[in-house]
């Protein structure tokens, strides 16, 4: 624990100290908001996503079981929020969060729909595509414009899930600033950080070398790799205390920065452990953004068959992971570099798992993905 700050090490201390206290029976019916306030706002910087999920699920078991209404909607909401950041299946979290909108809705709760109506919708357009944040309601889901975002937390997630969206879809619009100010937003108001906004920054990064690949002049360049680094500092500061959360994502933003640089001989292997860390700790969804970027890198490299294999692994995992429509906008980027033609000429001749474990430096296991235990039954 050397490496952690003192202040951080108190902070995990005294979170675990809180559960075990409130294991006491007297002390049992204090549990859910212990386990909702200590999971997200402390025990994440050690704790696997995955695992945080599964303790929120229990928090909302107990509350109901004591009756705490309060914290039963509040663990629930935070166990599907911090399951899409784990990269799990989109189409449950969608009818999960649908459902949670419908009791608040029934309770006349609507002080409480701001953050659940824009994570709704954002699952959603993940799913069906951009449009739906135009078409208005779906599912008679209140649509966003219903909606008032008045306060600084839904603000700040409005941002998070546009600025996803726009890496996502490679939708740059003139928004652009205004939704990547993200980390300087959390300094600047004293947000508490909770996995959501963690996440957040991290797309920011992502974005930051995205932008830094189409900068037309050395001055932008350098100044959104500057940028990109200054977000990868910060990750790093976080994979000191859980590698399981933030190997692949930082190994990702190095990739990129290499890439950026045109160091391409460094950039290729932190791809790939990007790739094999993100499949090794059960993020689907940042396996597949890091086999796009991975497949951009080996297209420009010339190795177009290795590159074809990495793209349609993208977008069997963004499929897998329930983002549809991402998967989509992946497929019409790859048609428009090899044409319809090649595509079906490459779909009859490419083995992709194959080749896919081999750049990965694996044998094929064609039977399931490779899952890694993190201490916790499935």
């Amino acid at each position: 624990m050397c490496d952690l700050t003192l202040l951080t090490y108190i902070m995990i201390v005294s979170g675990n100290l809180a559960l075990r206290l409130v294991e006491k029976e007297a002390c049992m019916k204090y549990k859910p908001f212990v386990i909702a306030v200590v999971y997200q706002i402390l025990l994440w910087y050690t704790e696997p996503l995955q695992a945080i999920a599964d303790a929120h699920h229990q928090g909302y078991k107990l509350g109901q079981q004591l009756g705490d209404i309060t914290n039963v909607s509040l663990n629930l909401l935070l166990c599907n929020q911090t399951n899409y950041a784990a990269g799990q299946d989109l189409s449950t979290i969608q009818t999960n969060a649908k459902d949670f909108i419908r009791d608040q809705l029934r309770q006349k709760r609507q002080d409480s729909l701001i953050g659940p109506v824009l994570f709704y919708y954002h699952i959603v357009a993940l799913r069906q595509g951009l449009h739906v944040l135009e078409d208005g309601r779906v599912d008679d889901i209140p649509s966003i414009a219903e909606i008032n975002i008045s306060h600084t937390q839904s603000e700040l997630e409005s941002k998070i899930y546009s600025l996803t969206r726009a890496f996502l879809f490679r939708q740059f619009g003139g928004n652009l600033i205004d939704i990547m100010n993200i980390s300087d937003t959390i300094e600047e108001k004293k947000i508490q950080l909770r996995p959501i906004s963690a996440v957040g920054i991290f797309y920011e990064g992502l974005t930051c070398y995205l932008c830094a690949f189409g900068a037309t002049d050395q001055v932008s360049k350098a100044a959104w790799v500057g940028r990109g680094q200054s977000i990868l500092a910060k990750i790093r500061s976080w994979h000191e205390y859980s590698s399981w959360n933030w190997e692949n994502k930082v190994l990702l933003l190095e990739a990129m920065e290499m890439h950026t640089l045109g160091n391409y001989d460094a950039a290729e292997p932190l791809y790939i452990s990007s790739i094999r860390s993100a499949r090794e700790h059960r993020f689907i969804h940042e396996e597949a953004i890091a086999s796009e970027l991975a497949g951009d890198l080996f297209y420009e490299r010339g190795s177009h068959l290795e590159s074809y294999a990495l793209y349609m692994h993208s977008i069997k995992c963004f499929n897998e992971w329930g983002a549809l429509a991402v998967a989509m906008r992946v497929e019409s980027t790859v048609e428009s570099k090899f044409g319809s033609e090649n595509m079906m000429d490459l779909g009859k001749t490419v083995n992709v798992d194959d080749m896919v474990q081999r750049i990965l430096g694996k044998p094929a296991d064609t039977n399931k993905r490779q899952v890694a235990s993190y201490g916790l039954d499935d």
